[in-house]
């Protein structure tokens, strides 16, 4: 189910990239692309060992991450808000 929802999230942003509308820009692209990938990869494998606290704090600050791609700071006085969508328009 997770990884639909990722998967989902990537082919949004691969088409408003074709159609030249992506609000995001290169690095949010980029690191948003990069967080889903690894994780729906790690996802598929299944693995339920234990996990070190360091391991499960990079999957959290993943996840902070991925969050941050989808927003923006229109004033630096004011917090971050979420695009309410992916295109420019």
């Amino acid at each position: 189910m997770v990884g639909k929802l990722l998967a989902a999230i990537q082919d949004a942003v691969k088409l408003h990239k074709k159609a030249g509308d992506l609000v995001l820009d290169a690095d949010q692209e980029q690191r948003g692309m990069t967080i889903s990938s690894n994780f729906i990869s790690h996802w598929a494998t299944g693995s339920t060992g234990a996990y070190s606290d360091v391991a499960l704090q990079t999957v959290m600050s993943a996840i902070d991450a991925l969050q941050d791609c989808f927003m923006y700071q229109p004033d630096q006085t004011k917090p971050k808000l979420f695009y309410r969508s992916l295109s420019k328009m």
